[in-house]
């Protein structure tokens, strides 16, 4: 790191000696003179010596300008916008001074013509043109994006139709940006300067965040893309991640032992950290792949195979219904003949985004539970009209409360993105209860654990929540009791 002292000495250097030369060079005529008349022999020698003089002192004056530039013009732009100033543009600053002081050498120095020179030069700048024309148009363009004031270094910037990255430099030629899985990406500058731009960062404090993960290439990639669309919904949901710039997540194409999916989010670095950010991906990826039978490749080929089956799931077959409902801890009671029985009874339904499975104030006839995706649960107020309460994850039922207590629907759900519920019929829902009683006692805890979930304080005690959880449990137990009469116990 440079001392304060620093750009003072860099100006004092060149312009002292820039004094010194001068005021030797002025009185050339009298030391020439001198030297004349002492070896009248050497007059070549020392018109040779004043010529030096002469292309030192402009060497010397171009050194000087430069110098002075980087203090008075320079420094002072960077504290008035508040940001480096491109070193494209100082380069081109730099070149065309070095120019003009060549030219001045040859003027001066070799005694050549002032058109002659002209002509040389403006017909280099023509050759250029002509045959270095793209390189010529990067230069330019370059330099409109290093003076563009709206674009700088560390924006995250996306163009129209490529993925976010971040700005890390624009050279002579090319621009470049770091994509969130940290490859670079390099853009021609005329190409970037032509394209329409998404500049992220004028959101301060806006991050972004990049995954990539491989799947085995027999899971359907629109089964794949649902699941990330529902984590990402759930990590949003408890507001990790913000919904502008908007997350996105594609296959990225083919790799070795599968399909290279990629993720993308942003996150306000305000309220979240990146190692957050990432860990709260990494555990909602973990839980809903779980949950949809997904798993990650095995670079190796019988494992692949011999687990195929049981990854690449699908809830039209019998035997991956029975493996559903395992999952949902309301089913694990039931043998094998009775998961079987009502696995084989269940009805599916691939909710696309914005589909509503259940309306509020309507008569419950089935309750659900989410294989895949994400659900909104929201509520109409005279006040307030479709207020959001709560969310559903893969593995969680709902719907139930209709068929507990014989009440219309509460609530509305709707499928914030692509899901897969399963739903079970009225009749098939109190044939379980007739043939498992303990059932409905375990659903009257879970309901009541997630209605007491939000009301209760964040300073209550377990011991304080427990009580609260068997008091609402017990008390919609007997709810149930009145409805299902003597099935119950």
């Amino acid at each position: 790191m440079n001392s304060p002292e620093s750009p003072r000495l860099h100006f004092l250097v060149p312009v002292s000696l820039l004094i010194g030369v001068s005021v030797a060079y002025s009185f050339r005529d009298g030391w020439l003179d001198l030297l004349v008349g002492l070896y009248p022999d050497k007059l070549s020698v020392f018109y040779t010596v004043s010529k030096i003089f002469l292309a030192l002192l402009l060497l010397l004056g171009s050194w000087s300008f430069l110098s002075l530039s980087d203090v008075f013009l320079w420094q002072r732009l960077e504290r008035r916008n508040g940001r480096p100033v491109p070193g494209l543009l100082t380069g081109i600053y730099t070149f065309a001074l070095t120019t003009i002081t060549g030219m001045a050498m040859l003027i001066a120095v070799l005694e050549q013509s002032v058109i002659e020179i002209s002509l040389l030069v403006g017909g280099l700048i023509l050759v250029v043109l002509v045959f270095f024309r793209d390189l010529f148009t990067d230069l330019m363009a370059g330099l409109s994006i290093n003076l563009d004031p709206s674009i700088n270094l560390g924006d995250t910037i996306a163009l129209a139709s490529a993925e976010p990255g971040v700005l890390t430099e624009v050279n002579w030629r090319s621009t470049h940006l770091r994509a969130g899985d940290h490859s670079m990406i390099v853009i021609p500058n005329n190409v970037f300067a032509k394209s329409t731009l998404v500049n992220f960062s004028v959101m301060k404090d806006v991050r972004q965040v990049g995954m990539d993960f491989i799947l085995d290439a027999s899971l359907p990639v629109h089964r794949v893309i649902r699941v990330l669309n529902a984590v990402i919904c759930s990590v949003q949901e408890d507001g990790f991640i913000v919904s502008e710039p908007a997350p996105k997540n594609y296959a990225d194409g083919l790799a070795e032992y599968g399909i290279r999916y990629q993720l993308a989010v942003c996150y306000d670095a305000k309220e979240q950290t990146e190692s957050a950010v990432r860990t709260a991906l990494v555990d909602r990826i973990v839980q809903h792949f779980e949950k949809a039978g997904l798993q990650f490749t095995i670079p190796k080929q019988q494992l692949v195979m011999a687990d195929a089956a049981a990854t690449n799931r699908n809830w039209d077959h019998q035997p991956h219904r029975h493996t559903l409902l395992q999952g949902f801890d309301i089913f694990r009671p039931l043998d094998t003949d009775e998961l079987g029985k009502v696995s084989s009874q269940i009805i599916v339904h691939t909710l696309p985004v914005g589909a509503k499975i259940i309306e509020q104030y309507s008569e419950g006839s089935a309750m659900y539970g989410l294989a895949e995706g994400f659900l909104g649960v929201t509520v109409d107020r005279s006040d307030s009209p479709e207020v959001r309460v709560g969310s559903i994850n893969p593995g969680q039922f709902f719907g139930e409360m209709s068929l507990l207590v014989g009440e219309a629907r509460t609530a509305t759900v709707t499928a914030l993105v692509e899901s897969v519920v399963f739903e079970i019929p009225r009749e098939i829902f109190y044939e379980l209860i007739d043939n498992r009683p303990e059932i409905a006692n375990m659903i009257s805890r879970a309901v009541a654990e997630r209605q007491l979930a939000n009301s209760m304080a964040i300073e209550s005690s377990e011991s304080e929540r427990q009580m609260a959880i068997n008091k609402a449990a017990d008390s919609l137990y007997s709810r149930m009791k009145a409805i299902f009469g003597g099935l119950l116990k």
